[in-house]
Parts: structure tokens; C-alpha cells; sequence
């Protein structure tokens, strides 16, 4: 399944970066934000910890939030850079079986054996998190031509 297809069933979409969030994080939930806010979707974005004031020259870095209402109906949750739910401590606690519940994709280059997601897209040879998104947009057409000069700013970090 492309991730095209994965992403194209769902409306609503909450993106989540890891603890002490990094530029391949960071990255990563900015480009992807862009790519679905282009196709029409509704992205939020989300990380434990504010990201830190080094990535401020970003334009739309203000979108990752670090705090998380749970949102209720039919919500896609992608967690980009990481698996374990010990990465996004600060909104897992005591409320695993919230995110048990959603349907999740996890977008991933670290090896983990544990499976978070309902679909996993992983690639442990890439550098980064930002280089195998940019392969995963760049399997699909339509994906491919949303990589505007913002995205590829964010793949870059």
C-alpha cells in the first residue's frame, strides 16, 4: 500500500514528533504537514516538549504544539522519527489505550522490533527520517509534485 493510499482515507490527521524533538523531526512533521494541508486535510501537530528557539528561523515552526487535546471521531495519528510510545511520554501517560485505539502510521528509520502501528513504514538504512519521507513522496506522482521549495526546506534539516 503506498502512502498516498494510506493518507487519502482519512480527513483529520495528528502528527507527532518525539521527546527533545531534532531537526529530522521537526522536518519531517513540518514537510509532511504541508503535503497533507495541501491536499486538503486537516493536520495538527504535536510533540511533549517545545521544540527548541534554534529552529525558530522556520516560518511555520509554531504550528508543533506541545501540548495535546485528545480528539474524538476519526483521526489518523502518524508518528514521525520514532516508535515507542516512551518517545511521547508526556501525552502517553495513562492513556496508551487512546492511541491503541486510532488508526496509526508510523514513518520511521530507527530499528525497533516493537509495532506501534497499525502500518509501518520503515527504513533503517536511511540517514534519516527526513530522506525516507522524501523516498516515500517520491514513489507516488501526485505526492511528488506537492514537494514546493517549503517542503524541501524542511526535508533538508
Amino acid at each position: 500500500m503506498s502512502l498516498f493510499s494510506l493518507i487519502n482515507t482519512y480527513q483529520r490527521f495528528c502528527l507527532f514528533g518525539h521527546e527533545n524533538i531534532d531537526g529530522d523531526c521537526v522536518g519531517s512533521m513540518l514537510a509532511l504537514g504541508d503535503v497533507l494541508t495541501a491536499m486538503g486535510k486537516e493536520v495538527s501537530y504535536h510533540t511533549p516538549i517545545k521544540p527548541s528557539m534554534y529552529f525558530d528561523f522556520l516560518p511555520t515552526v509554531s504550528r508543533i504544539s506541545h501540548t495535546f487535546d485528545y480528539p474524538t471521531g476519526d483521526v489518523c495519528l502518524i508518528f514521525l522519527d520514532f516508535t515507542p510510545y516512551s518517545r511521547i511520554g508526556g501525552f502517553t501517560k495513562g492513556y496508551e489505550t487512546y492511541f491503541d485505539s486510532h488508526y496509526k502510521l508510523v514513518i520511521d528509520h530507527h530499528p525497533d522490533p516493537r509495532q506501534r502501528g497499525n502500518v509501518e513504514l520503515k527504513d533503517t538504512t536511511a540517514s534519516s527520517n527526513c530522506e525516507w519521507l522524501y523516498e516515500l513522496l517520491m514513489q507516488d506522482e501526485q505526492l511528488a509534485c506537492l514537494i514546493t521549495p517549503d517542503v524541501a526546506t524542511y526535508l533538508l534539516m
